[in-house]
């Protein structure tokens, strides 16, 4: 009996938020552009017809000098809402060998949701050159 009022029992939807990037690292000086998802118990929610749920993501990172700019290209193929899309800006000059990039928002229910991804962060190449004057 207790198996079948378990089985019967509504169950609890797990929500996650999963935050991806296409490339696996960030030139100091440069962008990567990151995207999140909702998920529901390991499957990306699709909200039902007839609702309006979307998740409004604030973005902070572990690096006090990286900053973010919505992204304005699709990086996902369309599969996820530039919304939820934004780009990494690291400075020049970042000696962070890494850097967490956090995502907050609510789930379908109201509550809290955050989602981490550590990107590595890696120096500049040194670009040497090598100048020829005439002196006579």
């Amino acid at each position: 009996m207790r198996e079948i009022l378990q089985y019967l029992s509504p169950r609890h939807n797990q929500f996650s938020l999963e935050i991806k990037m296409s490339v696996g690292n960030i030139v100091a000086g440069t962008t990567g552009q990151i995207e999140a998802e909702v998920f529901e118990n390991g499957v990306l929610y699709t909200a039902p017809v007839g609702t309006t749920y979307v998740p409004t993501l604030t973005w902070t990172s572990s690096d006090s000098t990286v900053t973010f700019t919505p992204a304005t290209d699709d990086d996902s193929g369309g599969t996820v809402p530039l919304t939820q899309q934004i780009v990494v800006n690291v400075p020049a000059g970042d000696t962070s060998t890494s850097v967490t990039i956090t995502a907050t928002t609510t789930d379908p229910n109201g509550n809290p949701l955050t989602g981490t991804i550590s990107i590595p962060v890696t120096s500049a190449p040194q670009v040497f050159t090598l100048q020829l004057t005439q002196v006579a």
